[in-house]
């Protein structure tokens, strides 16, 4: 993983005799370079590994082929399949991994000796694939669900049925039962946290961590601004769609979607260049001078 590892194999690869016989092997490593440079200038090395044992389960690859896996997002065994069925291009060959936060996509070179295979340029993994005879781990522990899409590059594919030779293309197809389940276990254990502490579970269906409010009439531009502070700052926030929604509503709409925290803008505060911070669940209001609210909110966001 990363850019000196990802030439340091290149190079290893590029010396070996093998694969300086085989003509295929040679246009996978010159991909693979290819691959390699354009990851570096989107900086995003970091989040690649190349694996030489990846395999896909279609045989119309002709290029590059990748999956991509969570990292860091672990569910319970009770709630996801330890092993999941097989699928077409959505099926995964490399379990989920704990190193870190995050999605990876990883690629690589491998020759492939069978005449009627096609030669895949590079595949891509981050972890080998789960032995499935392997003892399988008691419900209530956490597992990985493995790859959540995958795809590659197949420039012969749409030739099949068009019959023009070559048609560069290049895709991938998600899992969305996967994606699913894991949303689901995430969400039951942040239900099971919060009853822990003895507040009300509300089911999120977004993601808003702020909604800018005001309990008089005229302050429409004032929340928008207010709200794009917040913005800019990487807080999640957006205001009520109405010019002058009653206190009240707003306030409920935080409550009946689980948006922990408002910020109240009024004449009041404006006057003293102060907003009023409220927290949603137990209704607590203080107030916060303006310069310091992004701060507050990150701190108590857990983003400072």
């Amino acid at each position: 993983r990363g850019k000196e590892d990802a030439h340091k194999l290149l190079k290893e690869l590029s010396e070996n005799k093998k694969f300086a016989k085989c003509k295929s092997a040679r246009m996978g490593l010159q991909d693979l370079g290819i691959l390699i440079d354009y990851c570096d200038a989107m900086g995003i090395m970091d989040k690649i590994r190349f694996d030489l044992s990846l395999a896909r389960g279609l045989d119309y690859y002709t290029g590059v082929i990748y999956e991509c896996i969570l990292l860091g997002n672990q569910v319970l065994l009770d709630t996801i399949p330890t092993a999941a069925p097989a699928e077409s291009s959505s099926a995964s060959t490399a379990p989920a991994s704990s190193a870190d936060n995050g999605a990876s996509a990883a690629s690589a070179a491998e020759p492939t000796a069978a005449a009627s295979a096609p030669a895949p340029a590079a595949a891509a993994a981050a972890a080998t694939p789960a032995d499935t005879s392997a003892s399988q781990p008691a419900p209530g522990e956490t597992v990985g669900v493995g790859s959540i899409a995958g795809g590659g590059r197949y420039d012969e594919l749409v030739g099949m049925f068009s019959g023009k030779s070559a048609v560069p293309c290049v895709g991938v197809s998600i899992g969305i039962e996967r994606i699913f389940s894991i949303l689901e276990a995430k969400e039951r254990a942040r239900e099971e946290e919060t009853k822990k502490k003895g507040e009300r579970y509300v089911a999120r269906v977004r993601d808003t961590q702020v909604v800018v409010a005001s309990a008089q009439k005229g302050l429409c531009m004032e929340r928008i601004r207010l709200c794009t502070q917040l913005w800019d700052a990487g807080i999640k926030a957006e205001v009520m769609f109405r010019k002058n929604p009653r206190a009240l509503d707003q306030m409920q709409y935080c409550e009946e979607e689980g948006i922990p925290f408002m910020l109240i803008v009024g004449t009041d505060e404006i006057e003293k260049g102060e907003v009023s911070l409220r927290t949603v669940s137990t209704r607590d209001q203080i107030p916060v001078k303006r310069v310091d609210v992004i701060s507050e909110l990150k701190t108590r966001l857990g983003l400072a």
